[in-house]
């Protein structure tokens, strides 16, 4: 599979270039006093290191991340691998699922990863609107034949921060067995989820065929370094495992213990004072910086606690495209909703959000966010008169950009 237009990713990396980044997703907040004083511990952790088998490494961070997780199914499942990133394993899930041949529906709109790294595997897609991820729209989408193979989800979802509550995931999975689907789920998010539940005991008391997989990179800000826990259902096991030891042998010993040195540190202090506090606070500078220039949040996503805030720009007769682009003139990176709707189903409703990431040192997060407000009012102030007949500029999209239906 070759592509000539930039995805996501492309986009989170221009964003590498630019003083004023509010792109990419992952974890880049001041290390901030919780964790100040583990730098001080990291040469006598590289000392441990040596003295310490991969395979304990490996034991003590589950343990620490399902403490924190509050899984203790997570922590005694016989299965588990540790892969450098989450996107490594989205590529074994995926490596996985085209050699059992499935099919595989994916939740729409998300990160536009998965679908681009699956689709290199060789696995065939569908889109499942997250309108739809109920369990009365999902036990006719099951009852159509639609879903076969496998059932792709995001918990939460990335953009929209949306979350399956234990009820649902538990009427979900009974769902996959009753229709014999493998169950995926990308917990990358997990730890900004607040309303926690044990997620696998209940897929091993359903006992549905399940892929799942962690990360710690949304959340922690270790200058990237971080781990991503995959595990399955027993009778994935095999196939999970061979797809693994044929790409990695193992992850950093170091990696793991200093995430284990964060996870329990995070869980003597609580996720709240550790994590979420700030969430919220650049959330509400965020949403108050919104007031006058015609943007709202989302309607899906105005209970959202992950690290990224899923905007509606339809009030100003902007198209996306056309806001990042008005922001980067500015400075400011942000992306571009259309690329979240992965399948390039074409439909108005996509070109209309725009995703801005929160987790960013504080004194670029606030210039960013006031450039970012000003070059709003600015653009919406001066706006030209949009036609009736205008879709607002959905097909205005900037040169080696894809609008996501080219792919």
């Amino acid at each position: 599979m070759t592509r000539s237009m930039k995805t996501l990713t492309d986009l989170e990396v221009d964003g590498f270039h630019h003083d004023f980044n509010l792109a990419d997703g992952h974890a880049y907040q001041d290390l901030g006093e919780t964790f100040a004083d583990i730098v001080d511990a990291l040469p006598t952790l590289w000392t441990t290191c040596e003295h310490t088998r991969v395979p304990d490494a490996e034991q003590r961070f589950r343990a620490a991340f399902a403490t924190l997780a509050g899984s203790e199914a997570m922590m005694t499942s016989p299965f588990f691998k540790v892969c450098p990133t989450a996107s490594n394993a989205i590529d074994v899930v995926a490596a996985a699922l085209a050699q059992m041949q499935l099919e595989t529906t994916l939740i729409e709109p998300t990160f536009d990863n998965l679908s681009l790294l699956l689709r290199r595997r060789g696995v065939r897609l569908r889109p499942l609107a997250e309108s739809r991820l109920n369990v009365a729209a999902l036990s006719k989408v099951f009852a159509s034949g639609v879903i076969q193979g496998a059932l792709f989800i995001v918990q939460p979802n990335n953009p929209t921060g949306r979350c399956l509550s234990s009820a649902e995931l538990t009427a979900i999975a009974e769902l996959c067995v009753r229709h014999r689907t493998v169950l995926v789920l990308d917990n990358s998010f997990r730890l900004y989820n607040r309303n926690t539940y044990d997620d696998y005991a209940i897929l091993h008391d359903v006992g549905v065929s399940y892929i799942a997989f962690e990360d710690t990179g949304k959340v922690f800000p270790l200058h990237d370094l971080k781990a991503s826990l995959l595990l399955c259902s027993n009778d994935l096991q095999a196939l999970v495992n061979d797809v693994y030891n044929e790409t990695y042998l193992c992850n950093s010993r170091f990696t793991l213990l200093l995430l284990e040195m964060v996870l329990q540190r995070t869980l003597s202090v609580g996720l709240s004072a550790a994590v979420w506090s700030l969430v919220d606070t650049r959330r509400d500078v965020l949403r108050a910086s919104l007031a006058g220039t015609g943007f709202s949040v989302d309607a899906t996503a105005l209970h959202s606690q992950i690290s990224v805030e899923w905007l509606d720009c339809s009030e100003t007769g902007l198209s996306d495209w056309e806001v990042a682009r008005l922001l980067e003139d500015s400075g400011v990176l942000v992306l571009p909703g259309t690329l979240f709707y992965w399948s390039g189903v074409p439909d108005d409703e996509n070109h209309r959000n725009i995703r801005v990431a929160l987790m960013k040192p504080a004194v670029q997060f606030q210039a960013a966010i006031d450039r970012m407000a000003s070059a709003l009012r600015r653009g919406v102030a001066h706006r030209p008169a949009m036609s009736p007949t205008s879709n607002g500029g959905a097909d205005d999209v900037p040169a080696g950009h894809s609008r996501g239906n080219e792919r």
